[in-house]
């Protein structure tokens, strides 16, 4: 893993640039590219900046790497940030296909949320078994999507999987799993602010446990970037 440091806004741009770089290396060896993305105020400078980015953004299929489970108008929808700050910058300057952005698109019903499960699950298959690159935020207790520590699905679902008790609200979500996870070839994780200092710690402890801080789920891929704002001695790194 990659670690990088800077302030903040700086590592947004740089994360962008890091995923448009992968990308276009990876388009070079096949013929399109599965982007997963996440929610939060971060995410959303890093979508600003690769709104910007010149890839030929009809080989790119773009999915949610978790959802809240409200309505994709609702201001806790990670689907509402990816269209306000990258997918409708995209469709102004027509880079980006409509049909190559895939939301999440849960019920009401349980019935209906494993339905829309399923069918998630199905269409990402129909691009590959994994995503290409990852885009993930660490959280203050080390979670990344909606994999939680000590979550009680962090070993369900080969694809996806809904939960039902996140501990930051809302409490229903849809989230890859930790199997679709580990398929990731490439994973870029911002970890920015000062209260997310112990979540570094454990993400970068050698003898830590994956239960405790998924993010060392994404920090042990082949191809894993680490940005963050937290001074290098306040993580206990030379």
């Amino acid at each position: 893993m990659r670690v990088i440091h800077g302030k903040a806004q700086e590592l947004c741009a740089r994360a962008a640039g890091i995923i448009a770089a992968a990308a276009r290396a990876m388009l070079e060896q096949r013929a399109r590219v599965v982007l997963g993305l996440p929610g939060g105020r971060s995410a959303g400078q890093v979508f600003d900046a690769l709104a910007r980015a010149e890839l030929p953004w009809e080989r790119i299929q773009i999915f949610m790497a978790d959802e809240r489970l409200v309505p994709p108008d609702h201001p806790d929808s990670n689907f509402r940030l990816v269209k306000e700050h990258l997918a409708a910058p995209l469709a102004a300057r027509k880079a980006l296909p409509a049909e190559n952005l895939h939301p999440f698109q849960g019920g009401a019903t349980e019935e209906e949320r494993h339905k829309a499960l399923n069918t998630y699950s199905d269409t990402l298959r129909r691009y590959g078994d994994a995503h290409d690159i990852m885009l993930l935020s660490v959280g203050e207790d080390g979670h990344v999507a909606s994999l939680f520590p000590r979550g009680s699905v962090l070993d369900d679902g080969p694809m996806h999987i809904l939960v039902a008790d996140a501990p930051k609200p809302p409490p229903r979500r849809m989230s890859i799993s930790r199997r679709l996870l580990l398929r990731s070839r490439a994973a870029v994780l911002l970890c920015l602010g000062e209260a997310k200092r112990d979540a570094l710690e454990r993400l970068r402890d050698p003898a830590g446990d994956w239960r405790d801080c998924p993010a060392r789920l994404a920090a042990g891929l082949p191809e894993a970037w680490l940005l963050t704002d937290i001074a290098a001695s306040a993580a206990g790194e030379r």
